[in-house]
């Protein structure tokens, strides 16, 4: 049996205290993901380079998601991805995100030509951190 994957995204952003008036509603329809390709993995963030995930195998990134699932040390998580407008995260354009302990990072916007890093954030002398990486796409 194959395994599959799906993603719900259920929400409403307002300004107001009581969300009346909403900028942003995903009520009652979420967002709704079912793709024919995804990656899960745990992965150790290594400290001076970070570890890359090779994204290459997809023709297409719907989604990647990313867990800092350190919540002892309280120690902040990097990645580093290719997207739209940051072309070259190897040679130090990349678009870089901070993930706090136990905080999760999610975006819509990686090119699957290249490599997401993941790592232990700049100047951190620690041990590696372990993170969650789902990569959805076709």
């Amino acid at each position: 049996m194959a395994d599959k994957f799906k993603v719900e995204v259920q929400g409403v952003f307002s300004d107001n205290s009581d969300y009346s008036d909403p900028g942003t509603e995903f009520l009652p329809e979420p967002y709704n993901l079912e793709p024919d390709e995804f990656i899960q993995m745990m992965l150790e963030g290594e400290v001076s380079v970070g570890s890359d995930v090779d994204t290459s195998i997809f023709n297409s990134i719907s989604l990647l998601i990313v867990k800092n699932t350190d919540t002892g040390a309280g120690r902040i998580g990097q990645v580093t991805v290719a997207n739209a407008t940051h072309t070259d995260p190897s040679g130090g354009t990349g678009f870089v995100a901070y993930i706090h302990p136990g905080g999760i990072f999610a975006t819509t916007d990686v090119t699957p030509a290249e490599k997401v890093n993941i790592g232990v954030k700049a100047g951190d002398a620690g041990p590696p951190i372990m993170f969650e990486v789902i990569i959805i796409g076709s």
